[in-house]
């Protein structure tokens, strides 16, 4: 044993802080639900050259997208063994659970410009898209994202 730890401790800790009472993005929910529809799809479309909606988990009445939950800040709380104070980083967009429901959500905070980057990258991984993010159907559908307040576009 040479004294350097593993991350894998359980001395080490990562939390996600959500300060501010939080407040359901009307809407939002099922915007997101269409682009995650409109992503699989177009990664259908590559596979077999049509589409096939029926594979397609997002269109299924049964699945139910995450609410959209904005909060005042979002922090990355990272503690050490030895550390007075922990080491935050803000973030703008995350995987969470509703309070009072348990149910899967996405945390955000500020306005659409500050998380919709996180955001993308949150969909994309959520989704398991394997079609390159580089072309330029792609990139249109998850810049669908920044749009999720605005009800006119």
């Amino acid at each position: 044993y040479c004294g350097i730890m593993r991350l894998s401790d359980t001395r080490f800790t990562v939390k996600t802080k959500a300060r501010g009472a939080g407040a359901i993005i009307e809407g939002a929910s099922s915007k997101i639900q269409l682009v995650c529809a409109l992503l699989k799809s177009m990664e259908s479309n590559e596979d077999v050259g049509v589409s096939s909606n029926s594979q397609n988990e997002f269109l299924s009445p049964s699945w139910e997208p995450p609410l959209i939950i904005r909060h005042d800040s979002l922090d990355r709380e990272f503690r050490a063994p030895g550390m007075n104070t922990p080491s935050l980083t803000p973030m703008y967009a995350v995987f969470g659970r509703a309070p009072k429901t348990k149910k899967k959500c996405i945390l955000v905070c500020g306005g659409p410009e500050d998380y919709s980057v996180e955001l993308e990258e949150l969909i994309v991984g959520f989704v398991k898209s394997s079609s390159p993010s580089h072309t330029k159907p792609h990139r249109a559908a998850i810049r669908l994202l920044s749009h999720l307040e605005n009800d006119s576009s």
